[in-house]
């Protein structure tokens, strides 16, 4: 029973928090509703543990190197978004050290393999750099 309990907050609290907010990052991240998807969800990547992580990461991630990729060559209309992009990126990547850091310490050092950011890096450091 604890583990539908469980399985029904995490649906609700992540899986469903995760879609509907998600949206809001590949629309327009730098609005006050994009800007507070964020921190409701970076909140979550940090707290949530690793599988929240993962979730959180796979949803956010790959919207936001998206929109830095339409919108590499626009005009300056755009910067505020892809300022807003790149804070995001901060974020989601700020989380991922809290949420490893908890993880070493609450299982003796053991450290996540593979790293949650691995499949994402080189592709932020391309649109970034």
């Amino acid at each position: 029973v604890k583990v539908r309990h469980t399985t029904l907050l995490w649906e609700a609290f992540v899986h469903d928090a995760t879609r509907k907010l998600g949206s809001n990052l590949s629309s327009s991240p730098q609005s006050m509703h994009g800007r507070s998807s964020t921190a409701y969800l970076a909140a979550l990547a940090a707290e949530g543990g690793l599988p929240t992580l993962r979730k959180v990461l796979d949803a956010s991630l790959p919207r936001l190197l998206d929109l830095l990729s339409k919108h590499a060559d626009s005009s300056s209309a755009d910067d505020e978004k892809m300022a807003a992009a790149i804070r995001g990126i901060a974020a989601f990547m700020s989380s991922c050290y809290v949420a490893l850091k908890m993880w070493e310490r609450d299982n003796r050092g053991v450290q996540v393999h593979p790293h949650p950011l691995s499949k994402y890096i080189s592709h932020i450091l391309q649109k970034i750099a």
